[in-house]
């Protein structure tokens, strides 16, 4: 209730978002007003304070929980309890309740209301679902008459779970697959074929040149000029490196690659690549 006090006709916590997006340099806010015990009245204020942080130039994406009414009441789905918040948002994350039938209605209700249907982001518990999300990924991205919504991942962190060692190898098992090739990215044993069977890659290089020693953001130590300076665990993701688009794509011989923690020249890590190479052979990076 205190968010949404007005002082002068305006809401003095909308600005002080807006100002800390732009200070730190993130793209907006997420809001789940998941709460019981909201009015309409206060659901109403909802809709201008959300104008208000997205009129400074602030991202806003809406939760799919809170209804026009005030009550919460998860739909699963964009329609009349909760278009007014998506109407003034840059998109909805559309809670877990959906349905392939849901995501269909949503993407017709998102064009008649002058939207485009990927502003809608079908959520996946994969923190829960882990590696056995694949059939509501198929749900999303089926073969033939594709709803256009985009997906919604929930705590995708699920692979620093369990043993620290294994954290790479089920870091990229979930993002390309177990056969690590997202040009192939054939099923496991429970399905899952990586989130780079669905999704497009991008990067993140928009000119040339560029510079890169394959740094992670973590390591366990840290080279430079292929002297170590220090031997000791450490972790600052604003210390990563633009790293491969494609982890990993060989054309040619059999080899396998991946991230050497055990020596670099500049940072923490460099890309190790084993096997034997027996006729021309192209590892694709960027």
């Amino acid at each position: 209730e205190a968010l949404l006090q007005r002082k002068h006709g305006s809401f003095p916590v909308a600005k002080a978002l807006a100002d800390i997006a732009q200070y730190y340099g993130f793209d907006g806010w997420f809001f789940n007003q998941e709460t019981e015990g909201a009015t309409q009245s206060m659901a109403s204020a909802m809709v201008d304070f959300l104008t208000e942080v997205h009129g400074h130039g602030t991202g806003v994406l809406w939760y799919d929980a809170m209804t026009e009414s005030g009550s919460v009441g998860w739909q699963g789905a964009l329609d009349s309890q909760n278009d007014a918040f998506f109407a003034v948002s840059d998109g909805m994350f559309v809670d877990f309740r959906w349905s392939p039938a849901s995501l269909t209605s949503s993407a017709a209700y998102a064009t008649g209301m002058g939207r485009q249907p990927n502003e809608l982001f079908a959520g996946i518990d994969v923190g829960s679902e882990q590696y056995g999300g694949q059939s509501q990924m198929d749900e999303i991205f089926p073969p033939k008459a594709a709803s256009g919504v985009s997906v919604a991942l929930y705590r995708p962190d699920f692979t620093l779970s369990g043993d620290p060692s294994q954290f790479q190898e089920r870091e990229d098992r979930f993002w390309v697959g177990e056969d690590g090739d997202p040009s192939s990215s054939k099923p496991d044993e429970s399905g899952w074929r990586g989130m780079s069977a669905e999704i497009a890659e991008h990067t993140t290089v928009t000119s040339t040149p560029f510079v890169t020693s394959f740094g992670t953001g973590h390591g366990h130590g840290w080279w430079h000029q292929g002297t170590q300076w220090q031997a000791n665990d450490w972790n600052n993701l604003s210390a990563q490196d633009v790293l491969p688009t494609w982890r990993w794509v060989v054309d040619g011989s059999k080899l396998t690659l991946g991230y050497d923690m055990t020596n670099a020249w500049q940072g923490s890590q460099s890309v190790a690549i084993a096997g034997t190479v027996s006729k021309a052979t192209t590892i694709w990076l960027y």
